[in-house]
């Protein structure tokens, strides 16, 4: 059994997050988000939707070059699996965006891409364990994160709630309601050497992968 699979959307970072599994001791199995068929949730401990720059909804049409019924089917079983079966998930990046569109949530296309680390006061709309570690003052989030994309998360489905906000009111974090499934809009898991930041944003990924199997 592969500790971990990766559900990958074509995204350039795919062997960073390998690589970042791997120095943890995990075993990480990659699967391309069209080659899905046959996968059970219930092989692995956990799973993240990775990133990637396929439509997935919002302003555009959900597409992915092999008909919109496989991806909705496909990726919506295994995350409906993972929800009842307690199975901890994390899309991050576009995987994130996937999940919210996947979840009855919207996407939209921001005024102006986000590509490159943030430093600033996110919005606390509820405290989650996904955040350990993590400074929180008077409400605000005190996070550093590597966000790189064109479209941002307006809102999440009904069986989702919403933990941390940008400073524009989109989604910037959000658990479904019952079962560990974050979508986290940012890339806790890069490493830039060459911009070396003092980022914070490596304990979100830290606290999901300590986060036990299992339903509230």
């Amino acid at each position: 059994m592969s500790d971990i699979l990766i559900i990958d959307h074509g995204s350039t970072l795919v062997k960073e997050l390998e690589s970042a599994l791997e120095e943890r001791g995990y075993n990480p199995k990659v699967r391309l988000y069209t080659d899905l068929t046959g996968i059970s949730a219930a092989d692995y401990n956990k799973i993240i939707f990775g990133g990637g720059n396929t439509p997935i909804g919002g302003d555009y049409i959900l597409d992915n070059g092999v008909g919109i019924d496989k991806k909705v089917i496909e990726e919506e079983r295994i995350l409906r699996e993972c929800q009842e079966q307690g199975i901890p998930v994390m899309g991050t990046n576009h995987g994130a965006q996937t999940i919210a569109h996947l979840s009855g949530g919207t996407t939209v296309k921001l005024a102006e891409a986000r590509q490159g680390y943030s430093f600033k006061d996110y919005k606390l709309v509820q405290y989650d364990p996904i955040l350990k570690g993590i400074e929180i003052t008077d409400e605000k989030v005190k996070m550093s994160v590597l966000e790189w994309h064109g479209f941002g998360i307006k809102s999440v489905g009904a069986d989702y709630h919403v933990i941390v906000e940008d400073g524009k009111g989109g989604v910037q974090i959000a658990r479904h309601n019952d079962s560990p499934i974050y979508i986290v809009q940012s890339i806790p898991y890069a490493k830039r050497p060459k911009d070396n930041p003092q980022t914070n944003a490596k304990l979100i990924f830290e606290n999901f992968l300590n986060m036990p199997a299992g339903k509230r």
